[in-house]
């Protein structure tokens, strides 16, 4: 078992100390994960603002208004995720939840449906895959807003790596990692 540990630290390490690559894909919002940089985005949507720095990218992360992507739509906001080299690697996308039809019906036009988890009772969750990239689409039972998160599998896979590590005794954590 401390060999697997081990083994998931030094991943870890060694995805934390190389910069994501992703290959490009499709454009959505006018923003194509693994080939837009944040220099586009600011030049692109000047009175975009940067929200901070992401926890599992350590890059970059910049907020455009929804209103400044298509106005009049459900579109709240779209949060730009980029790695160390300022490239965007992932997107969340906050729309009406009142929407959610029209945008499952958009997303499922264009991706390929992987999952679909709508109970009478409880969260709706719609997953879709293109390519190298992954779309998840969230609604919250009760919540007035949903979210569409665009990411690359290389990207999820350092996420659901760092959440494990996280779930380790602290003492394990500061045994076995680098």
């Amino acid at each position: 078992m401390a060999s697997r540990r081990s083994l998931a630290a030094a991943l870890l390490c060694a995805a934390c100390l190389s910069p994501l690559t992703v290959l490009a894909s499709r454009t959505e919002y006018g923003i194509t994960l693994g080939k837009t940089t944040l220099r586009e985005l600011r030049q692109k949507f000047p009175r975009a603002r940067l929200v901070g720095e992401n926890y599992y990218s350590s890059g970059a992360m910049l907020r455009i208004d929804g209103r400044t992507l298509a106005s009049g739509s459900a579109l709240y906001a779209l949060t730009a995720i980029c790695d160390r080299s300022g490239i965007v690697i992932a997107m969340q996308a906050v729309y009406d939840a009142r929407a959610i039809n029209s945008v499952h019906e958009y997303f499922q036009s264009r991706y390929k449906v992987k999952s679909v988890q709508s109970p009478f009772i409880g969260d709706t969750v719609v997953e879709y895959a293109d390519g190298t990239n992954e779309i998840e689409l969230r609604a919250p039972e009760m919540d007035p807003r949903l979210t569409v998160t665009f990411t690359s599998r290389e990207f999820r896979r350092l996420m659901l790596l760092k959440k494990s590590l996280e779930r380790l005794p602290q003492d394990e954590r500061q045994n076995n990692v680098i």
